[in-house]
C-alpha cells in the first residue's frame, strides 16, 4: 500500500524561525506513536506500507527518511515508494501550475526525462528486491492513456532474468 503519513513538524522544514531539537524529536515520537499500531496491523496481514517521500510528510528527503525509519525501529512492514530524481531541483513547485515551464520541476512520464532507470532497476536487483513495481503516472502534458501504456512498456524492458551464477563462474575449469 503506497500512501502518506503526514507530519506534525512539517511546518519547520526550513527551520526558520528555529525550534529546539526537542520539538523535532517530539514530531518523530508522534509519528511512531501513530504509525506503529498501523504497522502492527499490516504485519499481521502480511502487507507492507510504502511511504511516498514527499513534501508535507514526516520524510521528505534523505535525512528525514533515515530519521523516520529509525523512529519505528526500521520495521520491515514500512518502506518507501521509489521516486528517482536527479537531485538538483527541489520538489516544491513555486506555486506555479503543473504545465508552467518555469516550475523547478514537473512530473514527466516514466521513460522520458533524465532519470537513469536502468541504474535504479539494477540497484533493486542488487539488493534482491522481489516486490511489485508500480508506476505512478502524473504527466500534465500528455494524454494519460497514451502515457500510462508507454510507461508500462518502458519499465518492462528492465524486468530481465537474473543470472543463476556469477559471471566469472563460466570461466572456471569444467564449465
Amino acid at each position: 500500500v503506497v500512501g502518506f503519513t503526514g507530519s506534525s513538524i512539517w511546518q519547520y522544514v526550513a527551520m526558520f524561525p528555529p525550534v529546539s531539537q526537542e520539538v523535532i524529536d517530539r514530531g518523530y515520537e508522534d509519528f511512531a506513536r501513530r504509525f506503529n499500531p498501523i504497522m502492527d496491523v499490516f504485519a499481521g496481514e502480511g502487507v507492507r506500507f510504502a511511504l511516498e517521500v514527499h513534501p508535507s510528510e514526516i520524510a521528505y528527503d534523505y535525512h528525514t527518511t533515515r530519521r523516520t525509519l529509525e523512529a519505528i525501529d526500521n520495521r520491515p512492514e514500512f518502506g518507501l515508494n521509489l521516486y528517482p530524481r536527479e537531485g538538483r531541483r527541489g520538489r516544491l513547485g513555486s506555486h506555479r501550475p503543473w504545465t508552467d515551464l518555469n516550475r523547478g520541476w514537473s512530473f514527466g512520464s516514466t521513460g522520458r526525462g533524465d532519470v537513469e532507470w536502468e541504474t535504479c532497476f539494477r540497484a533493486l536487483d542488487s539488493i534482491g528486491y522481489k516486490g511489485p513495481i508500480s508506476i505512478e503516472w502524473e504527466d500534465a502534458g500528455m494524454n494519460r492513456l497514451h502515457g500510462a501504456k508507454e510507461a508500462a512498456n518502458f519499465v518492462r524492458q528492465f524486468l530481465w532474468e537474473l543470472p543463476e551464477q556469477s559471471f566469472d563462474a563460466a570461466f572456471r575449469q569444467g564449465n
